[in-house]
């Protein structure tokens, strides 16, 4: 795919910042004295890093930067239909767009997912995303008037699913931001798939696929990133090989205003940042979006009963990091999760 000259200076930067990409994204991969040979591919997509890295690959060099074109290129094509907000598009409303079937499932899934967060989270929340801006650098507060606006918008009732498309009615924006980068990571698992690629970490963003092992008996190490740390820190680690792993936290697209802190993720109830005790909130699942899509509601929700609920539902298992520097966990998780700072405390929740 012929990238643009403006594509190309954005890789280029990328690529300076190869060194910390992997921070960002939260994994580090284990290395012993004798690792598989290691190949990458560098590039960016959905205003996020991507970074595809296998182990042991035999086959040609190109498979790491093909997975890398095509999750620039899907990318690009997803935001053409509803990512962000500089995307976004009013002729949306009322007509249909056509997804594929893994995408209208996805869509599918998560709104029944965030119907269960009492309001907190919803795909049409594209009118208030677009009203914050995060990504455009302003660090502004909206006016209340223009919240309370937007929030009339917020409405996923509005979403008419088909079988080959989706529409949206009533002014409502459609705003796939959080499953777009998990749903990213089932596509390229599925090329690894094809590849015969049997050991790779994927990352997009703050979602991430792992698959098989770093060297001979030596699963994969995905690290959970501190949150009151810098991106090179972590407070542990998960051993898998294979998982994905998703995680929203306040700590990303975050500016302050008159001595508060403001974050991107946003209460559809209120229009403004979700308060509370949690700091992030890590999904380890077998599906991508799925992941994705739980720990934002996860996030929204707060930690209790009805996020545990939804997470079982879904067989699902979380990390929730708290304000106080503890941490709970599910059983399962627990067993492949090791803490690396002493700064925080660990415990296991009842599913």
């Amino acid at each position: 795919m012929k990238k643009s000259k403006k594509s190309k200076i954005i890789i280029s930067t990328v690529a300076v910042i190869a060194v910390i990409a992997l921070a960002v994204v939260g994994f580090f991969v284990y290395k012993n004295k004798m690792p598989y040979e290691e190949k990458s591919a560098i590039g960016f997509t959905m205003g996020s890093v991507v970074t595809v890295k296998s182990f042991g690959n035999k086959n040609a060099d190109s498979v790491e930067k093909d997975v890398v074109d095509a999750l620039e290129s899907y990318g690009n094509s997803l935001s053409d239909k509803a990512f962000d907000s500089s995307c976004l598009s009013s002729k949306f409303n009322g007509d249909s767009q056509a997804f594929d079937a893994d995408e209208i499932e996805a869509i599918s899934k998560a709104k029944e997912i965030y119907s269960k967060t009492d309001g907190k989270a919803a795909l049409t929340v594209g009118a208030l995303s677009s009203l914050w801006d995060f990504n455009s650098g302003k660090n502004t507060v909206p006016e209340k008037e223009k919240i309370e606006a937007a929030l009339k918008l917020v409405n996923d009732e509005n979403i008419i699913i088909n079988s080959d498309g989706i529409s949206v009615s009533g002014g409502s924006i459609l705003d796939v931001g959080s499953i777009g980068k998990g749903f990213a990571c089932d596509r390229a698992a599925k090329m690894l798939d094809e590849n015969g690629i049997e050991n790779a970490v994927v990352a997009v963003g703050g979602s991430i696929y792992a698959k098989g092992h770093t060297a001979p008996g030596r699963t994969i190490r995905v690290g959970i990133r501190n949150p009151f740390g810098n991106e090179n820190e972590y407070l542990g680690y998960i051993s898998t090989d294979n998982a994905f792993i998703s995680t929203s936290g306040n700590y990303e697209k975050v500016f302050e205003k008159d001595g508060k802190k403001y974050h991107h993720l946003l209460d559809c109830t209120t229009g403004y940042p979700v308060e509370g005790e949690l700091v992030s909130v890590t999904v380890v699942c077998d599906c991508g979006y799925l992941s994705d899509a739980l720990s934002t509601a996860c996030f929204v929700m707060g930690y209790g009963e009805k996020a545990l609920a939804l997470l079982k539902e879904n067989n699902a298992d979380a990390i929730f990091v708290f304000e106080d520097k503890s941490v709970k966990m599910s059983k399962a998780v627990s067993k492949v999760f090791t803490l690396t700072d002493s700064g925080f405390s660990v415990s296991e929740y009842e599913a």
